[in-house]
């Protein structure tokens, strides 16, 4: 689970975690990775410890985790630093890191898709409905949309809502109206 702004003791405690050199005995694992793509270079590096389990009042912390990404750009040339932290329930015998950095990855590739297809091309965020049950049942209905814009093998949710506008009769069989 990422650690956010809401939880500002947890964060701080993470925080200091890991900006303090490991002394004998206590755990530090790293592991990294490295992409290309887009005009940059993306370098992650997932920091992990033990150290932090019995010391945070968080029911079933396992694990400390401290996310660095580094985007180089050599076009500008620029590099941004972003550090993120969290909290794992698995003991480390239980998932690699390597393994917890592709989920944490794999996490917002899901995010981002999802969400800007829900907000940006189904217009959820430019929605004035918001009160009663509305709010929800909208969401639900575009939710539905897109698993049968899916389902019908269109790969781009724009190019099927361009397609299903030019041909209404097509839209009304999908959903069962002749």
């Amino acid at each position: 689970m990422v650690v956010d702004d809401n939880q500002p003791t947890l964060k701080a405690d993470l925080a200091l975690l890991f900006a303090l050199p490991p002394g004998p005995g206590q755990d530090l694992r790293t592991v990294q990775q490295v992409s290309k793509g887009h005009g940059r270079v993306e370098t992650r590096i997932l920091s992990a410890s033990v150290d932090l389990k019995g010391y945070v009042d968080w029911p079933g912390v396992e694990q400390a985790l401290r996310l660095e990404r580094r985007v180089y750009v050599p076009a500008i040339p620029h590099t941004t630093v972003e550090v993120e932290y969290g909290v794992l329930s698995l003991p480390p015998d239980q998932i690699a890191l390597s393994t917890v950095l592709a989920r944490w990855r794999g996490h917002w590739s899901i995010e981002n898709k999802l969400h800007w297809s829900r907000d940006v091309i189904m217009g959820e965020d430019a929605s004035r409905v918001r009160s009663g049950t509305a709010p929800q049942t909208l969401a639900a209905l575009r939710n539905t949309v897109i698993a049968l814009v899916k389902r019908l093998g269109h790969s781009s949710l724009s190019a099927a809502r361009r397609h299903f506008a030019l041909n209404l009769h097509e839209a009304l069989t999908v959903v069962g109206i002749s």
